[in-house]
């Protein structure tokens, strides 16, 4: 299929002020088109959620999704990202079938297709303990072309944050709810960090000056209620690929009305510059944000369209149906509450039905635009590179977990506890005699459950977040999940050495155990210890938070009891003769 030639980085194609969208595609056929989903339906269960909805995206546009709370419009996102499968209809990007209900999709075209596709989320997901600058410096490694060296890729990032005033907050971990990091306000101005990362800046160095009050505001790290961390770094992560289509979910929650309205600005400015479209959901939006809209789509409670066009032509369709927005109301918020209210939705459906044609019609006689064609991309970093780069990332990520302060601190506290109780217990006595074998059988014992129940309740919490750090970058492609499991392989079995280590490094020499004797039960507890961190990591996986620690202590109770320390397996039942075979103590 043909494509327009792409226009240069920069080109202005659209008068400021004009209500119309920013772009339309060379053709209006379907098969034309730039982003489209035709006869879309989602339901769960028997419940509707996304009803028979069709429309299309065009390079350049910002689309935004208004609706009030139940519309689906989350939903509506996850479909056209390839996130959920769709009961009806179908998904295109310029031609190919991203997602279809009939199925027959390929999987390696939907592949490619989900590299040109990027879903910022509500929640971010990201290592905790990295900070900003390593973020974005291990994503452009991980997503920048192979030829870009590796130099390159961290001055890129540098200058950018540079640029853009942030070094106040390059070296400020991204936090969480447990651990204070950046601001809300800086993680969405980062987004425009990754953006001019990507495969568009390296055809510009030049960037656009942001307001110098928001300037001020990111050299100042500040230290926020942890529920600000549930931002939109990740639109650094996402625009550092060149993507183009960017599909946000809800960009603004939790930001106040400047730092909102900054990052549409900069969301509808990157999209024009680059020939990208923009699709967000939104809630409330302000006159100041619902002035940078091209495009419209609006969502009634039960997920069907009441309105799809320029958002210019919103105020005229309203009024065609006989409402008119009052003068205390700004359009949006006239809208949004028409929306929620039953009647006046039964009203919008009913105007919809008989103005769809004309309003569409008025969208495609909009400017043209070149569109964009989505050609072979630049090999991105291969196996060994990836998997160096993730060892590394990985290896950084353990400062907040394996190799914490207080993962070290419990180790050396815990090795002298260990060591005073059992201390010179494997000596012989005053008299000569041996030392006591009921002693010794507690202390190997306790070191073995130590390093049991220690790492098992360390990753059960920690590696749930990374899973979903691992979801979030498979589905775009950054890396295979062959060099993910190599690097995660080497990078923690080298972390987990140190902690163990330590703690039998203190305690054996205490209790006065013989060299040979403290190797064997060295080499004992780290088997135990890497089974435990095993173990620990499936349950993550495969049960929720909640089930996850009663299966873990379900685990480690037949783990500890079986073991032939506490009570003679010679005298377990004939039929439960293979229970202690489960244990690895």
């Amino acid at each position: 299929m043909p494509f327009a030639t792409q226009v240069a980085p920069g080109e202005d194609r659209v008068g400021a002020g004009e209500g119309k969208t920013a772009a339309v595609a060379a053709s209006t056929e379907p098969s034309d088109r730039f982003f489209e989903w035709r006869d879309l339906s989602l339901n769960i269960g028997s419940k509707p959620i996304v009803v028979r909805q069709s429309g299309y995206a065009l390079p350049g546009e910002l689309l935004v999704v208004l609706g009030p709370s139940g519309a689906g419009k989350t939903s509506l996102l996850a479909v056209l990202c390839g996130d959920r499968p769709p009961t009806t209809g179908s998904v295109l990007f310029q031609g190919r079938a991203l997602a279809s209900a009939s199925g027959g999709v390929r999987e390696s075209v939907r592949r490619q297709i989900l590299q040109e596709v990027a879903y910022v989320r509500q929640r971010d997901i990201f290592m905790e303990a990295l900070t900003v600058e390593e973020t974005l410096a291990y994503t452009a490694r991980l997503r920048m072309p192979r030829h870009v060296s590796r130099a390159q890729k961290l001055d890129r990032v540098r200058e950018v944050l540079r640029e853009l005033g942030l070094e106040g907050c390059a070296h400020t971990t991204i936090g969480s709810t447990m651990r204070r990091g950046v601001s809300g306000g800086e993680l969405k101005v980062c987004a425009r960090a990754g953006a001019a990362c990507g495969r568009h800046a390296a055809r510009s160095s030049t960037l656009p000056e942001w307001p110098s009050s928001l300037r001020h505001r990111s050299r100042r790290p500040r230290r926020p209620a942890p529920t600000r961390h549930e931002q939109r770094i990740n639109i650094a992560n996402e625009l550092l690929s060149g993507p183009l289509v960017l599909v946000c979910d809800e960009p603004t929650s939790g930001l106040d009305s400047s730092c909102a309205l900054t990052v549409m600005s900069k969301l509808r400015e990157y999209g024009r510059k680059h020939s990208v479209a923009v699709i967000c959901s939104i809630h409330q939006p302000s006159s100041q944000i619902g002035a940078l809209f091209d495009t419209a789509l609006l969502l009634v409670p039960g997920g069907r369209e009441a309105y799809l066009g320029a958002y210019a032509q919103l105020r005229p369709h309203l009024q065609h149906g006989g409402f008119e927005p009052p003068a205390e109301y700004t359009l949006t918020d006239y809208a949004m509450e028409l929306l929620a209210t039953p009647d006046s939705a039964a009203s919008l459906l009913e105007l919809w039905e008989r103005e769809r044609a004309r309003v569409g019609a008025a969208r495609a006689a909009g400017e043209p635009c070149a569109s964009r064609a989505a050609g072979a991309r630049p090999p991105s970093a291969g196996f060994v590179e990836q998997t160096v780069v993730l060892m590394q990332r990985q290896l950084r990520q353990s400062r907040g977990t394996l190799l914490a302060r207080t993962e070290v601190l419990l180790s050396v506290m815990v090795a002298l506890i260990t060591g005073l109780i059992w201390f010179g217990a494997a000596l012989p006595g005053a008299d000569g005699s041996p030392p006591s074998e009921r002693a010794l059988l507690g202390l190997v014992f306790y070191c073995l459950a130590h390093m049991s129940w220690w790492p098992m309740y360390l990753y059960l919490f920690s590696f749930s977040g990374e899973i979903a750090v691992l979801a979030k970058e498979k589905r775009t492609g950054a890396y295979s999940i062959e060099a993910y499991f190599c690097a995660k392989l080497l990078s923690e079995s080298a972390a987990e050495l140190i902690c163990p280590t330590l703690f039998f490094a203190i305690a054996l020499p205490m209790v006065g155990l013989g060299v040979y004797a403290s190797i064997v039960l060295w080499l004992v507890g780290l088997l135990a210890y890497q089974t435990s961190s095993a173990i620990g990591m499936l349950i993550s996986v495969a049960a929720p938070p909640g089930e996850a620690n009663m299966i873990a202590s379900t685990v480690m109770t037949l783990v500890m009891n079986a073991g032939g320390y506490l009570i003679d397996t010679t005298g377990i039942p004939a039929g439960l003769r293979w229970v202690p075979f489960t244990s690895y103590v």
